[in-house]
C-alpha cells in the first residue's frame, strides 16, 4: 500500500493491535542477511502513523512494526516490533 511517505508491505490486525510488517526477501533465514536500515525503518513509521490517523477507526489500537523475513527455503520468520525508529 503507497502513503505519502513510502509502501507499506503489509498491514495485519490481531485483536487490539494493528501490524505495519516489512517484508523482506533472505537467500537463507539462518544468517539474516544485512539489516534493515534505520532510514527504511524511519520510512516505514511515519507510513504506518500516516496511514492510521487516516483511519480514526484504528486509533486506539496498539501499533507495532513488525519484520517478516522470507526465503525459498523454510518458513517465514516473524520478528514482531522488530523495527524501532530513531525520532
Amino acid at each position: 500500500m503507497k502513503t505519502a511517505f513510502g509502501e507499506l508491505d503489509l498491514i495485519a490486525r490481531r485483536g487490539n493491535r494493528i501490524a505495519f510488517v516489512e517484508v523482506k526477501y533472505r537467500k537463507e533465514l539462518s544468517n539474516g542477511g544485512e539489516p534493515i536500515t534505520h532510514r527504511q525503518t524511519d520510512r516505514i513509521a511515519k507510513a504506518a502513523e500516516h496511514r492510521l490517523w487516516r483511519h480514526k477507526q484504528f486509533r486506539h489500537l496498539s501499533m507495532g512494526l513488525d519484520c517478516i523475513f522470507i526465503s525459498r527455503s523454510g518458513l517465514p520468520r516473524h520478528l514482531p516490533n522488530a523495527l524501532q525508529p530513531m525520532n
